[in-house]
C-alpha cells in the first residue's frame, strides 16, 4: 500500500494519507505512547510543583529548583526519544521495511543529543519571538516545526534541521500551518469534551481526570507525527517542483 504520493496533492490527500499511515502504524507505536502517557503525567506533577511554589521560594531553595530543573529536562530528553522512534517505525511501515522495538530504540538514542538540542534551539527562537513581537514567535512555531525530520530521516545537524526547515516552510506557512490548525481544533475540543463528561462521573477526583487526559494527549499524538511526516514529503515534492521551474525559466 503506497503513502505518500509521487508529486504534489491537495489538502484532502493529504489528510486522507495521514489517517491511513496512522492507522498502518498504530499498533506500533503503543508501546510509545503509553510511554507518552507516563511522561505527561510526570511533567503535570512537576508543573503542579512550580505552581505551588513562588518564584521568590525557588530562588531561596536551590535543591527545589535544581531538581525541577532535572526534571524537566529529563521529560523533554524522553520525549525526544519517543519522537524519534515513532518517527522510525513510521519511516519503515511506509517504506515497507521490518523493524523491531528495539531497533527504534536503539535508532532514538543515537539521534537523542542532536533532537535534544534542537530542542533548545527551537524553543529558544520561539521565545524570543514571542517576547519581540508575539506574531514571530506563532510564524517561528510552525516554520522550524520540520526539524526533527530533517535529523531524523536526513541526520542533518540541529542547527542545519532548523535552518532546513525554514526554507522548506518558507512561501507554504499558511498552506502547512493551516492543515495543522483544522484537526488540532477538532481534537482540542474533543478531549475538552471527554473530559467534561469524566469530570461528571468522577466529580471529586482531580488526578484520576489529569491522567485520563494525559493519556488522551498521548495517544493523538501520533496523528500529528503522521501528518508532519507527510506534509514533510509533499512539502519537498513542491520544492523540487518549484526549483526545476526556476531552473527552466533561466
Amino acid at each position: 500500500m503506497r503513502f505518500l504520493a509521487t508529486h504534489p496533492v491537495n489538502v484532502g490527500k493529504i489528510l486522507d494519507s495521514s489517517y491511513r499511515l496512522l492507522m498502518a502504524s498504530y499498533s506500533k507505536l503503543l508501546v510509545y505512547m503509553f510511554a507518552s502517557g507516563i511522561n505527561e503525567i510526570f511533567l503535570n506533577d512537576l508543573i503542579e510543583k512550580v505552581s505551588a511554589s513562588s518564584f521568590t521560594a525557588l530562588l531561596e531553595d536551590p535543591q527545589t529548583s535544581v531538581s525541577l530543573f532535572v526534571g524537566f529536562t529529563g521529560y523533554y530528553l524522553f520525549n525526544c526519544l519517543c519522537t524519534a522512534g515513532m518517527t522510525y517505525r513510521i519511516n519503515n511501515i511506509t517504506h515497507q521495511q521490518q523493524d523491531s522495538l528495539l531497533d527504534s530504540l536503539k535508532f532514538s538514542f543515537k539521534k537523542l543529543p542532536a533532537l535534544f538540542f534542537a530542542a533548545i534551539l527551537y524553543w529558544l527562537a520561539v521565545i524570543v519571538g514571542v517576547v519581540l513581537l508575539v506574531i514571530p514567535g506563532i510564524y517561528l512555531m510552525f516554520s522550524l516545526n520540520f526539524c526533527f525530520l530533517f535529523i531524523i530521516l536526513e541526520s542533518a545537524s540541529p542547527y542545519q534541521s532548523l535552518k532546513a526547515s525554514h526554507q522548506l516552510i518558507k512561501g507554504a506557512w499558511w498552506r502547512i500551518t493551516g492543515i495543522y490548525t483544522a484537526p488540532s481544533v477538532i481534537l482540542i475540543v474533543l478531549i475538552l469534551l471527554i473530559a467534561m463528561v469524566f469530570s461528571q462521573f468522577f466529580p471529586n477526583d482531580k488526578a484520576l481526570e489529569d491522567s485520563v487526559t494525559n493519556f488522551l494527549v498521548a495517544f493523538i499524538t501520533p496523528y500529528f507525527l503522521v501528518l508532519g511526516y507527510v506534509q514533510y514529503h509533499d512539502q519537498k515534492l513542491r520544492k523540487i517542483g518549484s526549483d526545476l521551474d526556476t531552473r527552466l525559466s533561466n
